[in-house]
């Protein structure tokens, strides 16, 4: 074959390859933002449009895809299965949540869906007929209003899964959490809870609260106030709200707030360093007082 023929073949082999930093099996879906992992399964948001332009992650840009990887796609005989928006919507988010919110033993996806007109919403995929498509969505927030996904939290009816969000964090938070019920288009609010705030606008970082699963299966998420420097544990269960009390920091928190390697404590990034606070209920052999 002579070079005539040669390097055209070869500029179209070379355009067809993955670029560096993709995901494997996935060419010209690369991640933006986080990949998110689970029981061999892993999803992302990729092709980032400038149709909406808010810039709550400080970009102008947002993802219109949803990708999902691994077996839930190879049992369909694909290496990926997709979800493309229309254009006017984007996905306003940084990471995937596997959420099993029917509680069948197989997890959905929950992300931020935005409407050019109405604003973020809460928004469920799942595979039906070997496609990834919504399955339900919680109500609009309105026009340049967001909504920070916190995580999945076993406080539904006989410990199902129910879904814990910050609505409009960077204007008066408010901590709700959220259920689906099979077959129906609308994800429903089952409790809520005023003046927390787990975004800083412009942070790349999703979302900065925990969610603690203590010693003896109690779990609890560990959240930043409104004004992003008292931290206290909150917990549904009958009905009710418990906060407890985890402490405060002279600065604002700026970081995803984590346990401490040794389990004895939460570390908490602020814009001066980290600190750290007693983990109530932590394992045996810790330290009764942790230093600040």
């Amino acid at each position: 074959m002579t070079a005539r023929f040669l390097f055209p073949l070869l500029l179209s082999i070379l355009a067809a390859a993955p670029a560096a930093g993709e995901a494997p099996a996935c060419p010209g879906l690369a991640p933006v933002g986080q990949v998110a992992a689970h029981g061999g399964d892993r999803a992302w948001l990729a092709d980032p449009r400038d149709s909406y332009r808010h810039g709550v992650f400080g970009e102008p840009a947002e993802p219109g895809v949803l990708v999902l990887q691994g077996p839930a796609a190879q049992a369909r005989g694909m290496d990926c299965l997709v979800a493309v928006l229309p254009e006017d919507r984007v996905f306003e988010d940084r990471e995937v949540r596997f959420w099993d919110a029917d509680g069948d033993g197989t997890a959905e996806l929950a992300v931020v869906e935005t409407d050019l007109e109405g604003g973020a919403r809460l928004a469920l995929y799942g595979t039906a007929d070997g496609e990834l498509r919504r399955l339900a969505q919680g109500p609009a927030l309105g026009f340049h209003r967001w909504l920070s996904p916190v995580g999945p939290v076993p406080w539904g009816r006989g410990g199902a899964p129910l879904l814990a969000v910050v609505t409009t964090p960077h204007i008066g938070g408010v901590l709700r959490l959220y259920r689906y019920t099979p077959g129906s288009a609308d994800l429903t609010e089952a409790a809520q809870l005023p003046g927390w705030s787990t975004h800083r606008f412009g942070s790349a970082l999703p979302n900065t609260a925990l969610v603690d699963a203590v010693p003896g299966g109690t779990n609890w998420i560990v959240a930043p106030d409104q004004a992003r420097r008292r931290i206290a544990r909150l917990r549904w269960q009958d009905g009710a709200w418990s906060i407890e009390e985890v402490g405060e920091t002279e600065a604002q928190v700026s970081g995803a707030i984590a346990v401490a390697p040794d389990g004895c404590a939460y570390r908490v990034p602020t814009d001066t360093g980290i600190v750290q606070f007693p983990r109530p209920g932590a394992p045996g052999g810790c330290p009764q007082d942790k230093s600040r």
